[in-house]
């Protein structure tokens, strides 16, 4: 099988989202691939979930229930 048609969907995880602006730009969809989720620690709450409108993202926390809390 030729390499390119061996990952087609991926779940795609970052540590903290800011802007989303690094997933967005990623060599991971220019190379072809379709991310299928993003997830991240944690969503900064800076227009990362906006940006990331068109992906399923999910965030295990969100800043302000962290310093809420």
């Amino acid at each position: 099988m030729p390499e390119k048609e061996r990952l087609k969907k991926l779940l795609f995880e970052t540590g903290a989202v800011k802007t989303g602006e690094f997933t967005l730009s990623s060599a991971v969809e220019k190379a072809g691939c379709k991310v299928i989720k993003v997830i991240s620690v944690v969503d900064r709450e800076e227009g990362a979930k906006e940006a990331l409108a068109n992906y399923a993202f999910d965030p295990i926390f969100i800043k302000s229930g962290l310093i809420s809390a």
